[in-house]
């Protein structure tokens, strides 16, 4: 059995394409169904764990309002918290919104949007993004995800990547995270 670091890393080079990870096939792949509809509220995502929707499993709730930048950074924000707090009986939800995604650089270096940055960005962009050179809302535009979002993330010779941060984490057994 591999490591759920080496899990996730497979699962993420598995949805890169021309160096853009697909997160909508990304949640696909994690069991977590994507479901649209309008919201009353400022939450522009909110996940929801097994036991509170009717169809067993996790999904993710995207407003309808939202862009395709937006849905896109929010569905790795929310995966992240499925990983880092994944319980079967939980029926807590987690949601985004709209000051949250304005204001996520504020919580760069919390290891919730840290991970959620190695599950949208491969790792060869991360290592890239600290660079003077690095065109970080071209980046964005071809991802199409929110400049500020890609804007969080820093390469770290500490943690050693995703390999690093989720191996030293109690989480999930990867055993739960399937391949489709």
């Amino acid at each position: 059995m591999s490591s759920r670091g080496e899990y996730l890393q497979k699962l993420v080079d598995h949805c890169t394409h021309d160096d853009v990870v697909d997160t909508l096939a990304l949640a696909e792949q994690l069991n977590c169904t994507l479901v649209y509809k309008p919201f009353s509220t400022a939450d522009k995502g909110v996940l929801l764990p097994p036991k509170a929707t009717r169809l067993g499993h996790t999904a993710i709730v995207l407003s309808e309002d939202n862009s395709e930048a937006e849905n896109r950074s929010l569905i790795p924000l929310l995966l992240a918290d499925y990983i880092l707090n994944n319980d079967p009986n939980a029926v807590k939800r987690f949601s985004c919104d709209m000051f949250f995604l304005a204001e996520v650089r504020r919580y760069r270096a919390s290891r919730h949007l840290f991970l959620a940055t190695r599950l949208a960005l491969p790792d060869k962009i991360i290592e890239k993004i600290c660079g003077i050179n690095f065109d970080s809302i071209g980046y964005a535009r071809k991802a199409v995800l929110l400049p500020n979002f890609v804007n969080c993330a820093f390469h770290s010779q500490e943690v050693g990547g995703l390999l690093g941060l989720i191996d030293s984490l109690d989480m999930v057994p990867a055993s739960l995270l399937k391949l489709a």
